[in-house]
């Protein structure tokens, strides 16, 4: 985009705390005074009507954006025009969002929580800072929406992550995990034998 995003692009559900987002985008928007949140995702719940309440309380009506889900080529869209990608989720079995974040070439920044310290690699594709500090949350977009350097950097490494998850990967790898414990299972049956007679 023309100005710095931010883009939250997910489920919108209360654990994964878009309200910190929310919190830390206060403090982002003061250093930053063009800067814009982007919350991608929205269904009707209550969870986004406390939201939409939330921004106007804070004062960042017109600096916070709400979408509607979206999918395909309008998903790529927003992940490819954001600066940034933010996931505050308090734990994730991976945290899809982030691999397709980066596969167009946008870090991210979440929590250090289950999940998300496996799909980030801190200091390389994006940042993990500790759960529920909003202050360091808001500093690390700061860092990633105010150095042009740092950014491009952080969005090759993290292109060239997500390349390496492909389906031939992906099949070598489990083949590779199936022969082992078909060989273990050999072993130990071996092992059970020999310890027989």
């Amino acid at each position: 985009t023309e100005y710095p995003s931010v883009l939250y692009l997910n489920r919108i559900v209360p654990y994964k705390n878009v309200d910190d987002l929310i919190k830390a985008f206060k403090v982002v928007v003061n250093a930053v005074p063009n800067s814009k949140l982007l919350i991608v995702g929205c269904r009707g719940t209550k969870y986004e009507e406390y939201l939409r309440r939330f921004v106007h309380k804070l004062n960042l009506s017109n600096s916070v954006e709400f979408y509607l889900f979206a999918t395909g080529e309008k998903k790529r869209d927003f992940l490819q025009k954001a600066w940034v990608h933010v996931l505050p989720s308090n734990k994730e079995g991976w945290g899809i969002s982030v691999t397709e974040a980066a596969a167009c070439g946008t870090p991210t920044v979440a929590y250090d929580v289950i999940g998300l310290r496996d799909s980030v690699k801190h200091n390389v594709t994006g940042f993990l800072v500790p759960y529920k500090d909003i202050n360091a949350l808001a500093e690390k977009i700061i860092e990633l929406l105010s150095n042009e350097e740092l950014r491009r950097e952080m969005s090759m490494k993290a292109r060239e992550e997500a390349l390496k998850y492909t389906w031939s990967r992906t099949a070598t790898l489990i083949s590779n995990a199936i022969e082992r414990a078909i060989n273990n299972f050999k072993i130990k049956v071996l092992s059970y034998h020999l310890h027989q007679k």
